[in-house]
């Protein structure tokens, strides 16, 4: 049963960071759009908050990969 276990992880993980990533810019957006900056020294969020989107982008790809990886694995048996 691990190759199931490892498709259903795999694709539920690919699924969350893709939505978390598509929430990141759009929250980087309007926080583009607000002007939002931090209290202290007045840097803007935003870039920060699309950052951890783009990183979000990159693991969502790779656990994309994963999940091909573990189609072959099963289908290979």
């Amino acid at each position: 049963y691990r190759p199931f276990f490892d498709i259903f992880n795999e694709l539920a993980g690919c699924v969350f960071f893709a939505l978390l990533a598509w929430q990141c810019f759009v929250y980087a957006a309007a926080l583009k759009s607000a002007g939002e900056v931090s209290l202290t020294i007045q840097i803007p969020i935003y870039p920060f908050v699309a950052g951890i989107g783009l990183n979000c982008v990159l693991l969502s790809f790779y656990l994309l990969l994963h999940l091909v990886r573990a189609f072959k694995g099963v289908f290979k048996r």
